[in-house]
């Protein structure tokens, strides 16, 4: 048998946030392998037969110790980037641009030479991949790769010569401890959202790997890395950070120990720690996918969503696969209302892995935004099908019955969500608004106080709390809340809209004057805020200035069928029926459903003594769903008889 002189495994770990679920699979396991091979292989003395053959043997002898057989369901091929110097950048390079399909295991090959370092194979324990270097028809591939499956497996190296795990071993068989690790693992999964064990195999896989013999080797840290890994599902992050901190004074410039070490630093609350530790990979290697989608993950908790979202689209860029990456951006994308931007995030996502319980979850937070209310119910009943153990489905079915104005429901669903993560400030803000619209008022102040105190610039919940303070009479502590608001928030649309509804409606005519004039000062929605102005200058009697912000708002979109409308009503209040009726026409024009506008013009119409046309509006509005006064009814009617 051939030696493996001077082979040294990589262990590439892609460390991802979310949570897990268990299962159990049948007792035989078939495993599908995709076999993706780079433009330099096969080389001129070897075949692609050669690597088939590999991996056969590699599942004989899995079948026989762990009956696990690996059966070749796909071929593929990919263009590496010649950029690339080392294994290391290599194999990302693969995992960038290989997707697994309908596979479990993605094994690339690779014959270039002249790389760094002196790795003839790597294993990614997260992904589910492996890259092997293929270098004289006299290696043993079947050797190798079984080494590198024993990796997926949970494997490690060990100094036992009479063992595959070995690095340079005499041997196909395990060894007693590395054989009860895959055996652990036997039923892992092949998600990259998901950690591949969980429940009692993790934790027996944690002390096994607790009591293992580290190498000593600066090259041969996989034993630590897999401890690192185990040790992040069990949230021992001070361990974590202790630990990676004494391998990178060893190994300076790993990329793997110093993004979980990042990861766990962000865990633990030292966000810009973390932000450093991840510029730190980006400036030593820009092209690690996983890297910024973790920096984007620190900037969203620094609540920089901006830098988030290019972050995530530079994880994209370089791995348009990654569906975490994109369901992330969606989410931000949310944040900032942009919702076809979103569900078009979500779609790609779910199209990549559609057993991605967080991607349904935050499709269905934008259709729910998108006011379609009954998709947003089928993604979330999809999502729970999942994973039943996500705060976020519970809070987005709790906004499904806040739009069906069955508060009592969403009122269940939102305390599932805080059951699920007591510290979910969305949930906290959800459950305000619940109790604001029951007119719980004290209730809603407690939950928006409790969102505040867990994102402390929440605007909408700063926002709600100001406004029940207000339905409360408690003027002071409403007007703390809005000038925290327009003070350093000047360009907040929500406040300006919000704080103009309530004086609008409470015919504080003034004050309404105010913020529509503040909002146009600051820039915010001038359309919007136009109309709102030219509203309240109106009921101000100042109809001439009225007139001018209305046809200031149709200036910047000529056909808003909602502001011919609102200028036909002007008008007819001042009893100029030719100006109102032209106006109510162009808003039909534009929008033929508007009911209040055939309605008003069948009005107008009665007052120009056209009683046809009116009746014709008449019956439209009706058609339409709105019901007219019986009073005009009847007068309609008994003009046109006459006539």
């Amino acid at each position: 048998m051939a030696k493996l002189d001077k082979w040294i495994p990589l262990i590439l770990i892609l460390l991802i946030t979310f949570p897990l679920f268990g299962g159990e699979s049948p007792t035989s396991r078939l495993l599908k392998v995709k076999l993706a091979l780079d433009e330099s292989y096969p080389p001129r003395d070897s075949s692609q037969k050669g690597i088939e053959e590999a991996i056969l043997t590699a599942s004989r002898h899995f079948e026989k110790e762990f009956d696990l057989k690996f059966t070749l369901a796909e071929v593929s091929s990919w263009q590496s980037d010649k950029g690339v110097k080392s294994f290391d950048e290599l194999f990302i390079d693969m995992q960038r641009k290989v997707d697994r399909g309908g596979c479990h295991i993605v094994i690339g090959l690779t014959a270039r030479r002249l790389l760094r370092g002196e790795l003839l194979g790597g294993a990614s324990y997260r992904s589910g991949s492996i890259l092997i270097r293929w270098t004289s028809p006299r290696q043993d591939l079947g050797l190798l790769l079984t080494h590198e499956l024993g990796h997926l497996f949970g494997a490690v190296h060990t100094k036992n010569r009479h063992s595959v795990m070995n690095i340079n071993p005499d041997t196909s068989d395990f060894d007693r401890e590395n054989a009860a690790l895959i055996r652990l693992n036997r039923e892992r999964r092949f998600l990259p959202h998901l950690f591949p064990i969980s429940g009692q195999q993790l934790e027996e896989a944690l002390h096994r790997y607790q009591r293992l013999p580290k190498m000593g080797d600066y090259k041969n840290l996989d034993a630590d890395i897999f401890l690192i890994m185990t040790l992040m599902e069990f949230e021992g992050y001070s361990e974590v950070i202790d630990r990676c901190q004494r391998l990178l004074k060893k190994t300076p410039h790993s990329s793997s120990i110093r993004n979980l070490m990042a990861i766990a630093l962000r865990r633990s609350g030292y966000i810009d720690r973390a932000i450093e530790e991840y510029e730190t990979i980006i400036r030593e290697d820009p092209l690690i996918p996983y890297v910024y989608y973790n920096l984007g993950i620190a900037y969203s908790k620094r609540e920089d969503i901006d830098k988030a979202i290019i972050q995530y689209q530079k994880a994209i860029y370089l791995m348009p696969s990654h569906y975490q990456a994109r369901t992330n951006l969606a989410h931000l994308y949310l944040e900032k209302r942009l919702l076809n931007e979103a569900e078009e995030q979500c779609r790609q996502a779910l199209a990549i892995e559609n057993d991605y319980a967080e991607g349904h979850s935050v499709l269905a937070a934008t259709y729910l935004l998108k006011q379609q209310p009954e998709e947003a119910y089928s993604e979330c009943q999809v999502a729970l099908k999942l994973n039943d153990q996500l705060s976020s489905v519970y809070n987005t079915m709790a906004g499904y019955y806040i739009f069906k104005n069955q508060n009592q429901e969403a009122e269940k669903w939102c305390l599932k969500s805080l059951e699920i993560d007591p510290r979910y400030h969305k949930a906290y803000y959800n459950l305000g608004n619940i109790y604001y619209a029951m007119g719980k008022f004290p209730d809603a102040v407690k939950n928006y106080q409790e969102a505040i105190k867990l994102k402390s610039n929440y605007l909408q919940a700063h926002l709600n709390l100001g406004l029940t303070y207000y339905r409360m009479n408690q003027p002071e502590q409403a007007g703390e809340e809005f000038d925290y608001l327009l003070a350093d928030h000047p360009d907040y649309e929500p406040a300006y809209g919000n704080l103009f509804s309530l004086y609008f409606e409470e015919k504080k005519f003034d004050e309404a004057e105010r913020i529509c004039r503040t909002a146009i000062d600051y820039g915010v929605n001038n359309l919007r805020f136009y109309q709102y102005l030219a509203m309240v200058l109106s009921e101000l009697g100042k109809a001439q200035e009225a007139e001018r912000y209305y046809q200031l708002a149709l200036e910047l979109d000529p056909q808003d069928s909602a502001i011919y409308l609102a200028l036909g009503n002007l008008y007819f209040r001042y009893n100029l029926l030719e100006n109102s009726a032209h106006n109510y026409l162009k808003a039909l024009e534009f929008d033929d459903s508007l009911k209040d506008a055939h309605n008003n013009l069948a009005v107008v119409y009665f007052y120009q003594e056209k009683y046809e046309l009116a009746w014709e509006h008449l019956q439209q509005a009706e058609q339409l769903g709105l019901t007219p006064h019986p009073d005009f009814v009847n007068k309609l009617k008994e003009k046109l008889k006459s006539k």
